[in-house]
């Protein structure tokens, strides 16, 4: 019962499918629970700012701030505060290598661009900045 919570946590809350495919969290540690809930309460706030254009997805798989709107700036840094301890966390409790850091946000911002809605920004894999 506590690994199908796990995975409907993190399907609900991250939503990616690096989770569900080779990679996994074992371990829902009271700070990666901390990041998700953080993710989850800032969404709408993160939702408003991409349709506004003032944030986008990058292809780093980490929100960035790249009209420099100072009220975007605390949501952007603590967003991307949670999604680093979660990439990580997804590294360290897979046993595998620091380089795969770039596999693990290259999968998560694949996913943020396919989610993203119409007129939100979104980084191509080039580094193009485009509206969807």
């Amino acid at each position: 019962m506590k690994q199908i919570l796990l995975l409907l946590v993190l399907l609900l809350f991250v939503a990616q499918p690096l989770f569900a495919g080779q990679y996994d969290l074992q371990t829902v540690t009271p700070e990666i629970q901390q990041a998700l809930d953080g993710r989850r309460e800032r969404f709408s706030v993160l939702e408003q700012l991409k349709d506004e254009g003032k944030i986008g997805e990058g292809r780093d798989g980490l929100a960035v701030n790249f009209a420099g709107a100072p009220e975007a700036e605390a949501a952007v840094r603590a967003e991307n505060k949670d999604r680093n301890l979660i990439y990580q966390a997804v590294l360290t409790q897979n046993h595998l290598p620091e380089t795969e850091i770039h596999t693990i946000r290259r999968v998560f911002a694949e996913t943020q661009r396919s989610k993203a809605k119409a007129g939100q920004m979104i980084q191509t894999e080039s580094g193009t900045w485009i509206k969807k």
